[in-house]
């Protein structure tokens, strides 16, 4: 094949590695250069599925975003080193922190995922919501200001992330 990206989900990725799929054993994939992981978090185990299955020299991308802000805002870098189970650090624009319950930003511990300054995706209300009264709740209520996306987030001291799944019942509501 002549692709040179793939773009997929961390289920698809974890359900092939189940499966034991190994699409390299059937097709040549060396002009794969990098492959995107969305969805969900993909864990280490995915990272070595994918390097000993597609191929080993691609840029491997775990990115994570929001439906409800139609943007990525923590991904892939190509110049920075690739850790299995990391995602590099925030997209061009986005200024992600983690913070704890206090809303001090810390490093190497586990947080809320939140973005200091707006971007330009952000939705700015709700439809059904005039009084912007579910809108404030469900990102601006833990810390005034500055918007909650409601996942765990860890900022490691050299900029890579760690997803840890959500943290609100934002996408259930």
């Amino acid at each position: 094949t002549g692709m040179t990206y793939f773009g997929t989900g961390a289920a698809f990725i974890l359900g092939c590695m189940k499966a034991d799929i190994r699409p390299n054993r059937d097709f040549d994939l060396s002009k794969i250069r990098a492959l995107g992981s969305t969805g969900s978090p993909l864990p280490v185990t995915g990272f070595a599925w994918v390097y000993a299955n597609v191929n080993d020299h691609l840029a491997l991308e775990s990115v994570s975003g929001g439906t409800d802000l139609c943007t990525a805002f923590i991904g892939g870098a190509r110049l920075l080193p690739i850790y299995a189970g990391e995602l590099q650090g925030p997209s061009l624009g986005a200024h992600v922190q983690s913070f704890d319950e206090a809303g001090n930003p810390v490093i190497d511990e586990v947080g809320e995922l939140v973005i200091t300054q707006p971007m330009p995706s952000m939705p700015i209300y709700f439809w059904n919501d005039p009084e912007m009264a579910r809108y404030r709740e469900s990102y601006f209520e833990m810390y005034p200001g500055v918007w909650r996306h409601g996942d765990w987030l860890k900022v490691n001291e050299r900029g890579g992330c760690v997803i840890y799944g959500r943290s609100d019942s934002t996408i259930n509501r």
